[in-house]
C-alpha cells in the first residue's frame, strides 16, 4: 500500500546494502503521487536516484548528499517523450500562437506538452536540438495546434527531421533543502538532472565541489529555482562547473536568490523562453557570469537585480555559438536574432581585457537595458587603448534596443556598436536609443565599426575622464544620428569624433546640438538636413 508521507529513517539499508540507493528508492517507491519524502539530518551515499512522479523530497536539518563514484549523476527527474512524431506545413513564426502540422496529430489533445524544433544545428560540431521549444497544448483542430502562448523564434519544416512531438512530463517534483559534495576526482556529474518535465521547483539547494551542473534542465515548463549555493567546482571547462543550467527547449523560468563562486557558469539558459533571474551574485566566474542564450536560441528573458563580481570573461552574454560569425559566405550573425530580452539594475565589474561586461552576439530586437553599473575593475586604470574590452556591445545593425540610465566606467570603449562579420544593411526601421547614461574614464565613449543605414538617438549623455574622442568611428554610416544633450568633463584630450560622420545620403536626417564641454557649448556640426 503507497502512503502519503514516510521518513527515510523508516526505510532500513538490507544487508547487502553498502549505501543508501536501495532505501531511498524503495521509499520513493512507496509513496502516492503527491506524497512527501521527509529526510532527516544525516549524510548519504548516493546516486542515480531516479524520480518518476509527483513527489515532494523535503531535508529536515542538515543533510548532504555524496555520490558513491565519481562522474555520477545524484538525482534524475525524467519523464518521456512519445515515438510518433510530425512535420510542420509551413514555418513557425515568432509570436504566432499556433502550428500547422503535414498531418493530423494521433496522439496530441489540448492539455498536453509539446517541443517544437527544426533542423538547425550548430556550425561547428552540427549539434542538434538547439531551436527547440516547449508549450502547453490549447486546442487541436485537423492538423492545426493552438497554443497557450506562442512561437518565441522562428521554425522551419524539417521534412528529413522532427518538428513537433509529445512530451508526457513528470510533474509536479518539489526538492527542498538538498546538499550535494561531488566525490573527488570527477570530471562530471550533476547535482540535480531533470528532462520532460512540468512544474518543477528545487529550493535551498546547496552544492560544492561540483564537476557538471548544480542543477541541468531539458525540456521543462514552469521550472523554479530558488535559493540556491554553489562553490568552489573541481573542474571548469565546457560543460563543467555550472551553477543554474538550462537548455534543449525550457519555458517559464524564474531563479532566484543564489550565490555562486568560481563556477564556468553561473546561470545558462541556452534554449529557453519566458525566464526571469533575480537577484544572484556570481564572484570569480572562470567564464561568463550569465548566459542569457549559448547557441543563439533563447527569448524574452529578464534579468534583474544581480551582480557578476570579477568575472574572468563577460558578465552577461548573450552567445551565437550555433553559427560562425567570422565567416560571412557560411554563416553570418544576421542569421540570428535576440528577442526580448530586458536587463535591470544589474551591476557588473569584470577584468577580461577583450571582454565587455553586456554583449550581445547577434543582432537583437525588444531590448532593454537599464539602470545598470559596468565598471572594468577599479574603473580607473590605465593604458586603456591597449585594450579591446567595452562596457556594452551590441551588433550595430537591425538591432532595436534602449539603453537608459547606467554608468559605464574604466573599459577602452563605454558602449560599443560592432560586428566582426562585415557591413550590412540596418533594417525593419531597428533603431537604438541610449539615453541619462554616464560614461567616465574611457578611450572612446561610443564607438561604431559597420554597419549601413545605421538609426540611432542619443541623448542626455554625461561624460567624464574621455581620453580621446565621445565618437569613435570605422566604417559603416547613419540614415538617422541625433545626438543632444551631451556634457564633458575633464577631458583634455578629447575629440568629439576622429573621423566625419558617414551619413546614408542626402535623405538621411537628424542633428548635434546641445554639446557641452567643460561648460561651454561647442558645435561640431551644423544641423544634418
Amino acid at each position: 500500500m503507497q502512503v502519503s508521507r514516510i521518513s527515510v529513517s523508516k526505510v532500513n539499508r538490507t544487508s547487502y546494502e553498502q549505501n543508501d540507493i536501495g532505501r531511498f528508492q524503495r521509499a520513493i517507491s512507496a509513496l502516492r503521487d503527491g506524497g512527501e519524502l521527509i529526510v532527516p539530518s544525516g549524510t548519504y551515499y548516493l546516486d542515480s536516484l531516479t524520480i518518476e512522479k509527483s513527489i515532494h523530497i523535503r531535508c529536515a536539518g542538515v543533510v548532504e548528499f555524496i555520490p558513491t563514484a565519481q562522474n555520477k549523476d545524484i538525482l534524475i527527474i525524467e519523464g518521456t517523450r512519445n515515438d510518433a512524431s510530425y512535420h510542420l506545413l509551413e514555418p513557425a513564426n515568432r509570436r504566432d500562437p499556433k502550428i500547422t502540422l503535414s498531418s493530423n496529430p494521433s496522439d496530441i489533445k489540448p492539455g498536453d506538452m509539446i517541443a517544437v524544433t527544426d533542423d538547425s544545428v550548430r556550425y561547428k560540431d552540427h549539434h542538434t536540438d538547439l531551436n527547440t521549444e516547449v508549450h502547453e497544448v490549447f486546442f487541436v483542430e485537423n492538423n492545426t495546434i493552438w497554443l497557450r502562448d506562442y512561437i518565441r523564434i522562428p521554425k522551419s519544416p524539417a521534412p528529413s527531421g522532427v518538428n513537433v512531438y509529445k512530451v508526457n512530463p513528470v510533474e509536479n517534483v518539489k526538492i527542498d533543502g538538498f546538499r550535494y559534495r561531488m566525490l573527488e576526482g570527477s570530471t562530471c556529474g550533476r547535482g540535480i538532472y531533470a528532462n520532460y518535465v512540468r512544474n518543477l521547483q528545487i529550493m535551498n539547494i546547496q552544492g560544492t565541489r561540483g564537476a557538471g551542473s548544480g542543477v541541468q534542465v531539458r525540456k521543462a515548463i514552469q521550472t523554479r529555482v530558488e535559493g540556491f549555493e554553489f562553490t568552489n567546482p573541481q573542474v571548469v571547462g565546457g560543460g563543467q562547473g555550472y551553477g543554474v543550467q538550462f537548455f534543449g527547449g525550457c519555458n517559464g523560468i524564474t531563479v532566484r536568490d543564489g550565490y555562486t563562486y568560481g563556477m564556468r557558469h553561473s546561470v545558462d539558459l541556452e534554449g529557453s523562453c519566458e525566464a526571469l533571474i533575480d537577484n544572484v551574485v556570481d564572484v570569480c566566474a572562470a567564464g561568463a557570469s550569465f548566459l542569457l542564450s549559448h547557441n543563439g536560441y533563447s527569448s524574452d528573458i529578464t534579468i534583474q537585480n544581480c551582480r557578476a563580481i570579477h568575472s574572468a570573461g563577460t558578465g552577461i552574454v548573450a552567445d551565437s555559438q550555433a553559427i560562425s560569425s567570422g565567416n560571412p559566405d557560411k554563416s553570418s550573425p544576421l542569421q540570428l536574432t535576440f528577442y526580448g530580452f530586458q536587463i535591470r539594475n544589474c551591476e557588473i565589474i569584470n577584468f577580461g581585457f577583450g571582454n565587455a561586461g553586456i554583449h550581445f552576439y547577434s543582432p537583437c530586437k525588444e531590448v532593454f537595458i537599464e539602470g545598470c553599473k559596468i565598471r572594468y575593475r577599479s574603473g580607473s586604470e590605465k593604458g586603456l587603448s591597449k585594450l579591446s574590452n567595452a562596457g556594452i556591445r551590441l551588433y550595430p545593425a537591425q538591432t532595436d534596443a534602449q539603453i537608459s540610465n547606467c554608468t559605464i566606467e574604466g573599459y577602452r570603449r563605454g558602449i560599443a556598436f560592432q560586428s566582426p562579420a562585415g557591413n550590412y544593411d540596418n533594417r525593419d526601421d531597428c533603431q537604438i536609443y541610449i539615453r541619462n547614461t554616464f560614461i567616465r574614464n574611457c578611450c572612446s565613449a561610443l564607438f561604431f565599426n559597420y554597419g549601413r543605414l545605421k538609426r540611432f538617438l542619443i541623448s542626455h549623455i554625461h561624460c567624464e575622464g574621455i581620453e580621446q574622442q565621445f565618437i569613435e568611428l570605422n566604417q559603416g554610416d547613419f540614415s538617422f544620428l541625433q545626438i543632444e544633450d551631451v556634457t564633458i568633463i575633464r577631458s583634455p584630450k578629447l575629440r568629439f569624433a576622429n573621423h566625419k560622420i558617414q551619413m546614408t545620403n542626402n535623405k538621411s536626417a537628424g542633428a548635434v546640438r546641445n554639446i557641452l564641454i567643460d561648460n561651454k557649448e561647442f558645435s561640431p556640426l551644423p544641423h544634418i538636413p
